[in-house]
């Protein structure tokens, strides 16, 4: 029984992944086709535009906080429109 636990714990420990909401502020008629953009970048799961501060809320899982700085810093920053991305 404990062997069962060990290998599921390390089973748990292996899939964990870094999740993030990333809010964007966009220049003004780019919503639309930001949020398309951006929810088809690698590790962003969903990416949807609103109304209010933000222009975009993306969801991401990603393995580590390096692979999230780099989702926001060079992918998610070059997309036509954006602003200023922000991580929760």
């Amino acid at each position: 029984m404990v062997v069962r636990r060990k290998r599921f714990l390390k089973t748990v420990i292996a899939n964990l992944r870094l999740v993030s909401y990333i809010l964007v502020e966009l220049a003004p008629g780019t919503a639309k086709k930001a949020a398309e953009a951006i929810s088809k970048i690698e590790g962003v799961k969903m990416a949807h535009a609103v109304t209010g501060p933000f222009d975009v809320i993306a969801y991401a899982e990603v393995p580590d906080l390096t692979t999230l700085s780099d989702l926001v810093l060079a992918k998610i920053q070059n997309v036509k429109g954006v602003r200023r991305p922000r991580r929760l």
